[in-house]
C-alpha cells in the first residue's frame, strides 16, 4: 500500500530515538468514521510527534476511475484519473492532564461505487484547536454532507509515550 512507506517514514522520524530528552512524545491517532455505518471500518492515520513541535504527514493517491461513453458515440470507455488523501499538521501542548491539539487538515475522499458515473469526491478542510483527554478520542469535528448522503465524523486521540 502506498501509505505504508509515508506511515513507516513518519513513524521513524518521530520516534523517541530522534526526540530532545526533554520534550514529551506523543502518539496522535485520526480516525475518520461513517456515522451512517458504525459498523464499516474507519480510515486511520497516526503520527508521532515531539510536545510543542509542529509535524507534517501527507499521503495521496491517484485512482482511477472509468467515464462510459455516450451510446450513440461508438467511442471506448475513458479512463480518467483523481486524486485523494491527506495532509495533516498538527502541534500537540499539555497541561494539567488535557492537551491542545492544533490541527489543520485537509482530505479528499472519493465514492468509488458509483456504476458508470464518475466518483463522487468529498472535500474536507479542517482548522481546528480542540482540548482532548489524554489517552481518550474525540470527537473533533463532525460533516453531515447531503450531495452523497452520509454523515463523517472526525476523530483524534493523544497518547503520550513518555
Amino acid at each position: 500500500m502506498r501509505f505504508g512507506f509515508l506511515t513507516i517514514s513518519a513513524v521513524i522520524l518521530a520516534s523517541p530515538l530522534f526526540a530532545q530528552a526533554d520534550r514529551p512524545v506523543y502518539k496522535v491517532d485520526f480516525l475518520i468514521r461513517d456515522g451512517g455505518e458504525p459498523a464499516k471500518p474507519a480510515a486511520r492515520y497516526s503520527v508521532l510527534t515531539e510536545g510543542d513541535t509542529r509535524t507534517f504527514f501527507r499521503g495521496n493517491t491517484r485512482a482511477p476511475y472509468t467515464v462510459p461513453p455516450a451510446a450513440s458515440s461508438g467511442k471506448p470507455p475513458q479512463v480518467n484519473f483523481t486524486d485523494i488523501g491527506f495532509t495533516l499538521d498538527c502541534e500537540v501542548r499539555e497541561t494539567a492532564g488535557k492537551v491542545t491539539l492544533t490541527l489543520k487538515a485537509d482530505f479528499t475522499l472519493a465514492d468509488m461505487s458509483r456504476a458508470n458515473q464518475p466518483p463522487l469526491v468529498t472535500h474536507v478542510t479542517l482548522n481546528v484547536r480542540p482540548s482532548l483527554t489524554l489517552g481518550k478520542p474525540g470527537v473533533i469535528a463532525s460533516l453531515d454532507d447531503p450531495v452523497a448522503a452520509r454523515k463523517l465524523d472526525f476523530e483524534a486521540l493523544v497518547t503520550k509515550l513518555n
